[in-house]
């Protein structure tokens, strides 16, 4: 039986005084004379693409100060219940998300699916003109739960749920976002957000969780399989979906990743099979462990 969920988030504590909600500084004035400098010697064409080289070039050399130098991983159990699909997984590629930037080297990305492994039931094609309401997802709304016992010291719940990004017209608005996000800071990156810290020292971030679907504030302490939020389609996200980090601070623009794997989970193969201690693939099909026999 799983433990009763604590009490809604105290807006007035979302953010602990060691959180940065917004790029750093130093960093911005870094980004911002990559982005304005070219202009002052060069013709306006030549100048807009060096700009644009610059800024990634110093965001690429910022994200370089965030690799991460631990190789031990951090194990517990999957946050979530019934099957899923890690689309982007470490197990993969690392970094995992391209970039060490915001402690994301070896994060994941799950997204829920039935037994055709689709993630709605209108099936997923590029070709789709509309952006689909969140609810048509299997993901949306299904509960996030804590993998072990913690400590919440950063709780976001504010940011929007918007429609789908998941049709050429849909994909082009979400590189737009991207970047006017990239800039707002890590709020709008990870959307709704909780982020925990455990006994041992370490942190686990859950992003783009549902709107007013906090169930924890800055301060609680959680138990194995809590449920503290649900997930959502908030900040950087073309369809609902759920972003785990493991982190070794709580602050995502310091911290470095840590290795994360899973412990007691199902794999599909021809039936479910066991694995003791792993890192999901992407193509599998997974699940928490259940009993023998279920």
């Amino acid at each position: 039986m799983l433990p009763v969920p604590g009490p809604p988030a105290d807006p007035l504590r979302r953010f602990p005084g060691t959180y940065s909600r917004g790029m750093r500084p130093a960093t911005a004035v870094i980004v911002a004379a990559a982005l304005v400098l070219p202009y002052v010697w060069l013709p306006t064409f030549a100048a807009a693409v060096t700009s644009l080289l610059a800024v990634v070039a110093a965001t690429s050399w910022l994200a370089r100060r965030q690799r991460p130098d631990r190789t031990s991983p951090l194990r517990c159990r999957l946050p979530l219940h019934g099957q899923w699909h890690a689309v982007v997984t470490p197990a993969r590629r690392v970094p995992s998300h391209g970039t060490h930037a915001l402690a994301q080297t070896f994060a994941f990305d799950f997204v829920a699916v039935d037994d055709r492994m689709q993630t709605s039931s209108d099936g997923y094609s590029l070709r789709r003109l509309r952006l689909r309401r969140p609810g048509a997802f299997y993901a949306f709304g299904q509960p996030v739960v804590a993998p072990c016992s913690a400590e919440v010291v950063a709780v976001c719940d504010d940011a929007r749920d918007h429609r789908s990004r998941d049709s050429v017209a849909g994909l082009a608005l979400w590189m737009l976002e991207q970047l006017v996000r990239s800039f707002a800071g890590a709020q709008r990156l990870f959307g709704n957000h909780v982020i925990l810290r455990l006994d041992d020292g370490t942190y686990l971030l859950f992003a783009h969780l549902r709107r007013r679907s906090a169930r924890v504030a800055v301060g609680n302490r959680v138990t194995a399989g809590q449920v503290v939020a649900e997930c959502g389609n908030s900040g950087n996200s073309t369809e609902p979906h759920l972003h785990c980090q493991a982190m070794d601070g709580p602050d995502p623009y310091s911290a470095r990743g840590i290795p994360l794997e899973f412990v007691a989970y199902d794999v599909w193969d021809g039936g479910w099979k066991r694995v003791a201690a792993g890192v999901p693939n992407r193509g599998q099909r997974i699940r928490p462990g259940r009993a023998r026999g279920r």
